[in-house]
């Protein structure tokens, strides 16, 4: 996502609002796909289990057209209508995959865990190593692959410097996807002759995800995720063009800081759930709202007023220290600790309202509570990603240029960091409306204990 509106538009030259076009018509298909593929692998009969075969095939697949993205033939470049169209195919082929792929992952991580305070742990967890591995690779590829040539030309405008980015990626995603399907071999299940597995109608498919969207607790958190992916889509597509030409960060610099962005997640993902046991998961949401409110506003006040010259340098003990990069760092960083907070408390929260689910219903949908909060988000994605690349025509920006004028430049800085922070001032009070903690859980796994030695506990839920 970060790095693919600057290849489009800076390598490749097609147009600011095009390339949005281009990666949120696949988004959007991505979400429309994504209640549908856990329908499937909820209902699927296998020797090898309900999510297994998905992983191992969506997996490969998206491996194999996530290079293509990159790696675009020559036939294709010759023209901007034909090259949008290409990233409009390639990009649907990509999203049909990772549909396939993660669907599935995100359903086996809710089989694996069914504690309140486990799931917390393992989103968290997992968020966790998902920006350490972010740092070894995106934060790094700044440094690895987009060093500025001594000619003055910007590293992102050459083509190759993607496509060796995205064959070591590409090489990396293949050894963890094999590590993923070794490591979780043990949770396979035969489902050949499961009873509770129907065969598909579309009136049953309708029908499963009615009950979902029908949950009032549900629809909170999904439109709670919703607000918060679409700040988080949109800041990491537009801050990209920050660290290039707002801050001018060289590129050990922008290592630096977009490292500091996975390093804040991550920090946020991993005290989560230590925040959670503490004090629940909808005050710890508060705290990490607040925090990414007044980081936007401090940047604001630092570099878009002027208050801080964007490349103020102090000697320190004999060092010359970026005093303006060390502090968009800090507050940036704290920005994405927010995010990353949030993030995993949704997905733990949506894993306790299957739970919910399974207590009105009667049946565990841990694939279709996922599947349509992963719906739900993928809009909000394509919606963020349409919108950024409006954002950038709009503040003047010039595909394929070199060389912005400072009116533009300005106008994305304050674009960024007011959006970012009023996204996540919106995300706060929608969350004000969700009702379930800690203690409404217990009681719903007491009354599924009961239910399971016969016994029939009435909830009010």
């Amino acid at each position: 996502f970060a790095f693919a509106m600057l290849y489009y538009t800076e390598a490749l030259g097609l147009n600011y609002a095009l390339a949005g076009i281009a990666m949120a018509v696949a988004t959007f298909w991505d979400a429309v796909t994504d209640p549908l593929m856990a329908y499937i692998s909820d209902n699927t009969r296998s020797r090898y289990g309900r999510r297994h075969p998905y992983i191992l095939f969506g997996g490969l697949a998206t491996i194999l057209s996530f290079y293509f993205i990159w790696d675009v033939p020559g036939i294709f470049t010759s023209d901007t209508n034909i090259l949008f169209w290409y990233l409009v195919v390639m990009n649907l082929v990509l999203r049909t995959s990772a549909t396939v792929f993660l669907v599935t992952y995100t359903a086996l991580g809710f089989e694996v865990c069914t504690d309140y305070n486990d799931r917390a742990k393992l989103q968290g967890t997992k968020f966790g190593f998902n920006m350490f591995i972010n740092i070894a690779g995106p934060a790094m590829a700044w440094t690895l692959f987009f060093k500025d040539p001594s000619d003055g030309t910007q590293a992102t405008s050459i083509a190759s410097n993607f496509i060796d980015m995205a064959l070591v990626f590409s090489v990396a995603a293949l050894v963890f996807l094999i590590f993923v399907l070794y490591s979780t071999k043990k949770f396979i299940v035969d489902t050949r002759n499961s009873t509770d597995i129907e065969k598909f109608r579309f009136r049953l498919f309708i029908d499963y995800f009615r009950d979902i969207f029908g949950d009032k607790y549900s629809r909170v958190i999904f439109l709670f995720m919703m607000v918060v992916m679409l700040g988080i889509i949109l800041v990491a597509s537009l801050q990209m063009y920050v660290y290039v030409y707002f801050m001018e960060f060289s590129s050990g610099q922008k290592s630096i800081v977009h490292g500091g962005t996975m390093v804040g997640a991550g920090i946020g993902a991993v005290i989560m759930p230590f925040l959670v046991n503490k004090w629940d998961k909808k005050p710890v949401t508060y705290y990490s709202v607040i925090v990414s409110v007044l980081c936007n506003v401090a940047l604001f006040i630092l570099f878009v007023t002027g208050l801080f010259p964007k490349d103020m340098v102090e000697t320190i003990f004999g060092f010359e220290v970026p005093v303006s990069m060390i502090l968009f760092l800090f507050f940036n960083s704290l920005y994405w600790m927010g995010s990353g907070i949030l993030n995993p408390i949704a997905m733990s929260m949506m894993a306790d309202l299957s739970e919910v689910g399974k207590y009105k219903t009667g049946e565990l949908k841990d694939g279709g509570y996922g599947a349509t909060l992963s719906f739900l988000t993928k809009v909000a994605m394509s919606i963020g990603m349409l919108i950024s690349g409006y954002i950038l025509s709009w503040v003047g920006f010039v595909e394929g240029s070199e060389v912005q004028t400072p009116e533009a430049i300005n106008n994305l800085g304050a674009a960024t960091f007011i959006a970012s922070g009023t996204i996540a001032f919106i995300a706060a009070l929608v969350i004000t409306k969700y009702p379930i903690d800690r203690n409404f859980m217990q009681k719903i796994k007491d009354a599924l204990d009961a239910r399971e030695r016969g016994e029939e506990v009435e909830l009010d839920v």
